[in-house]
């Protein structure tokens, strides 16, 4: 398998304050609950004592307490991987976009623009490992066809050269535990995830726009 050599740049500031804004269902993906989901969808328990070691709080406690602290990691990491559904739990990942309404065949279109860069995975990096979450469905992240009433509120919301957050929501598909992949000299992980919710939000983290599919794609 060849990944686009294409990479989508995920948000990282001011992270926490957009995050209360956004509704109580979203929570957006830490990189430990990436490789929980990919671990999770290929059917392997990963050995957590690996994971605990090298982190905080473990590598700052005194000796005498480490015990503790690891059966209490462990113990969290274990619950977590086993709350875990890839049948329908999802990540929510963050990523800057410009929106242009236009037309497409004839439609109101909305289009995500994403400056200087263009849509290809989400990358991770979690401790030693890299895993690469690639859409099945990557022509969601171009734009979404509008209906009227849509095009109208958006016509009087969007700004022209504004920066705007699109979040998407992907379902675990197939995590590939065969071989890694190598872009750019970074051994990754695929995990191939299927975009079924998209949603639009401005710089104070209210929703302009959001479209939701029920539909998921597993192996």
């Amino acid at each position: 398998m060849r990944f686009l050599l294409l990479v989508l740049c995920l948000i990282s500031c001011s992270a926490a304050v957009f995050a209360q804004s956004l509704s109580p269902r979203i929570t957006l993906a830490s990189a430990e609950d990436v490789a929980i989901a990919f671990y999770k969808t290929a059917g392997i328990k990963p050995a957590f004592t690996n994971w605990i070691k090298p982190q905080e709080p473990y590598i700052s406690t005194a000796p005498f307490l480490r015990p503790g602290v690891l059966a209490e990691e462990k113990a969290r990491l274990e619950k977590r991987y086993d709350d875990f559904d890839p049948a329908s739990d999802t990540l929510a990942v963050r990523i800057n976009t410009q929106a242009v309404l236009n037309e497409r065949d004839g439609m109101p279109f909305l289009t995500f623009v994403f400056p200087g860069q263009e849509a290809g995975f989400f990358p991770f990096p979690f401790l030693e490992h890299h895993f690469a979450l690639i859409p099945s469905n990557p022509e969601k992240l171009s734009g979404a066809a509008l209906q009227t009433t849509e095009t109208a509120f958006l016509r009087n919301a969007l700004k022209q050269g504004r920066s705007y957050t699109l979040i998407v929501e992907l379902a675990p598909q197939k995590a590939d535990i065969s071989q890694l992949h190598d872009v750019d000299g970074v051994k990754y992980w695929a995990f191939t995830v299927n975009i079924i919710v998209r949603s639009l939000w401005d710089e104070t983290g209210a929703l302009l726009w959001e479209e939701t599919e029920n539909v998921r794609l597993l192996p």
